[in-house]
Order: C-alpha cells, then structure tokens, then sequence
C-alpha cells in the first residue's frame, strides 16, 4: 500500500494514523474481520491538507486548510486484507473460523493477500504445527479468495461513496 500521502516533509514529518478497533460482535475471525474494518475507515478517511507556509528561525510553519473539501486521502486501494485458516487435520482447514471452531484446531495461519492475489504477510498461531502440503493449499486458497474480497470490499466502499443521498450511520443505528 503506498505511503506516500504520509510524507508531509521527506525525511522528516509524516502523518501517522492510530486505529483503535471495538469489538461489538464477532462472527468470524478476529483477525480477518479487522483487517477489513481497518482498510474501510482508512479508505474513509480525509484529513485536512497540510501546507508548508514559511520557515521560523529553522523551523517550518505548517498550516491546515479549514475548507472541509480541501482534504488528503489514503491510497488504500493496495493494502492487504487477512485470511485466517484453521488446521483441524492434515490437510483439512477452516476458512475464517469462529473463536468457537478455533478451539477445534491446534494452529492457525494468517494470511495478508494484496489486491493482485499477492501474499505479502504469514503468520503462524497457536502451539501445532502445518505440513508443507496443507500449508501450500491455505496460501493458494488465500490468495484467490483474499483478491476476491480485495475486489467485493473496494467495489463496496466505492458504490457507497457515490451515493448522492449517503447516510451516515453509526454503529447503533
């Protein structure tokens, strides 16, 4: 995912995102339904542009425009979403388990697949252990279903960005 809407000043200043996640229900996997709600708010998120106006005895003075369409996005578009499986035997996993199906499993992998089915981050869970076969089988799975959900969520997020009449709704109603 490209980081360049980050840099304010190269080698110095750079806008840096803290995301806190609540967790109001969960009918899957951790992992994998917040690495969708991160890329959504990312993909939502404008920030006010930040205009270098002048230098102040060695230090620059910023200033943020106050025109609320005056604004800077995140290029989202690349970031990877997770897909977790859950090995139950060899040869057999879950896709997106439950925290009730992950007490069924001793190992899960968690996978970051980029848009282009590119598989940019694995990681293991728990105390087992994943033979070489089923491992290759939940990374080519991944692969083709993290670009599947790369592409529903983008196509989401786009469609109700166009919306003349949008919404904005919490998560309470």
């Amino acid at each position: 995912f490209s980081t360049a809407g980050l840099v304010v000043v190269p080698g110095k200043y750079v806008k840096a995102f803290y995301v806190d996640v609540e967790i109001l229900e969960c009918g899957g996997n951790l992992f994998d339904v917040v690495s969708l709600g991160v890329k959504a708010a990312l993909y939502a998120t404008r920030t006010p542009r930040i205009t270098i106006t002048g230098e102040d005895g060695g230090e620059l003075e910023f200033t943020l425009s106050d025109n609320p369409t005056d604004v800077d996005r995140l290029d989202v578009v690349n970031a990877p979403v997770l897909i977790t499986h859950l090995r139950i035997s060899e040869g057999v996993t879950v896709v997106d388990p439950t925290s009730e199906e992950e007490q069924c499993g001793p190992v899960s992998v968690v996978v970051g697949v980029a848009p282009n089915s590119t598989i940019c981050a694995v990681h293991l869970l728990g105390p087992g252990t994943i033979g070489p076969q089923t491992l290759q089988a939940a990374l080519k799975g991944s692969s083709v279903l993290g670009a599947d959900i790369n592409a529903r969520l983008l196509k989401k997020l786009r469609q109700e960005e166009s919306e003349p009449e949008r919404r904005i709704r919490g998560f309470l109603g």
